[in-house]
């Protein structure tokens, strides 16, 4: 099934995604920051889903096939290591999008590019014109709805924040849609190093 229109659903369809989601005492300070956008700067859309680092775009799925779904993501995910990640400081894509950085990676990178390729092989699942840009692994902090008018007043606080923060990845998450909301559906354990 080819899964290009992720912004509107049917009553059979749910809305997903897949991602890394930070250990919750890192996640909790990267809420903190997106609700300061959410204060100070009106930008409240990062607030629909946790603390995450994409590795799938947002897309259809029928329910009736989530179990399918959720397989294939077992099968990926048993024969993949775990791996560190580290994220140093606030970029932005002006001007609309503040974001912490991760550090430049190849086992992301990799992971993420095997991951498209599982994806597309085994769920024919693809986004045309996304999976083929280059990946620039990010957790977001204000998007879509800081107003060009704060983005410079909203990036300067972010400058000088100080911001580091490294774990170690053993696992990614499938993120599923309900009201709205992004929430965490289901979890995938790498295989672990020893």
């Amino acid at each position: 099934m080819l899964m290009n229109s992720p912004n509107s659903t049917s009553a059979a369809e749910g809305r997903y995604f897949i991602a890394i989601l930070p250990p919750h005492e890192i996640a909790q300070a990267f809420e903190s920051h997106k609700k300061f956008c959410a204060e100070h700067f009106n930008s409240k859309a990062s607030l629909r889903s946790p603390a995450h680092i994409t590795l799938a775009m947002p897309f259809l799925w029928k329910l009736k096939k989530e179990e399918k779904l959720i397989q294939i993501l077992n099968d990926f995910c048993v024969n993949q290591k775990e791996f560190d990640i580290s994220i140093n400081g606030f970029a932005a894509f002006a001007p609309r999008v503040i974001y912490a950085q991760v550090e430049t990676n190849q086992l992301l990178l990799t992971f993420q590019k095997e991951l498209a390729t599982y994806l597309r092989l085994k769920a024919n699942l693809f986004h045309p014109n996304r999976y083929d840009l280059p990946y620039h692994p990010h957790l977001t902090i204000a998007f879509r709805d800081l107003k060009r008018e704060v983005f410079n007043d909203a990036f300067a606080h972010f400058e000088k924040t100080h911001c580091f923060c490294q774990w170690q990845v053993s696992s990614i998450t499938l993120l599923k849609q309900e009201n709205k909301i992004w929430q965490s559906y289901q979890n995938f354990y790498l295989k672990v190093i020893s």
